[in-house]
């Protein structure tokens, strides 16, 4: 797949957006081009390759469009496809910047191994680009990796929202982690 065709599959999916949405992942895009076109997924263990941060956001909304549907039938979602893809768009928004070149390799930064700074810097980046969430998106994008560090065996921390990104999120980095690698240039 080339970079025009990603491109307009990721923009598609972005319009189906609110538009205030739409608007502040396509300013995100724009201002940090050069940084998203070499932005990796991971160090090591999905999408880890030059693009595959942009990769993977992609595949996660992939999977979320093709998944929502079938569980939607059997099951009345309190939310739509567009919160979704707010979600997946923001859900890893500090991975271009949460690793740096030393030397020959390729390491994160010792700031970006807090969770609670990685945390307060995703924030700090929807805030920036004037994101606008619900409460309900914002748990999605906390738990998007799961419960870790704050499940309570006595609360639900997790919405339902923040299950189904976390499925999505789960089945590219670790189901298709190496997937697409004929894509990878954006």
């Amino acid at each position: 797949m080339n970079r025009g065709k990603n491109y307009t599959k990721l923009f598609g999916y972005m319009k189906r957006m609110d538009k205030v949405n739409y608007m502040a992942c396509q300013l995100y895009l724009a201002e940090n081009k050069e940084l998203l076109k070499h932005a990796r997924g991971s160090l090591a263990n999905h999408q880890a390759w030059e693009g595959g941060y942009l990769d993977h956001i992609l595949m996660t909304m992939e999977i979320a469009e093709d998944i929502y549907p079938a569980l939607s039938k059997k099951y009345n979602f309190e939310f739509g496809l567009d919160d979704v893809f707010v979600c997946l768009f923001l859900h890893d928004i500090e991975k271009p910047a949460k690793y740096e070149k030393k030397g020959d390799n390729l390491e994160m930064k010792i700031e970006m191994r807090d969770k609670e700074y990685v945390q307060k810097f995703r924030l700090g980046i929807i805030d920036d680009y004037r994101f606008k969430l619900t409460s309900d998106q914002y748990n999605a994008i906390d738990f998007a990796e799961g419960e870790i560090g704050k499940w309570d065996p006595k609360k639900r921390s997790m919405t339902p929202l923040a299950a189904f990104v976390h499925m999505c999120d789960v089945a590219s980095a670790r189901i298709f982690y190496d997937y697409p690698k004929e894509r990878g240039k954006w």
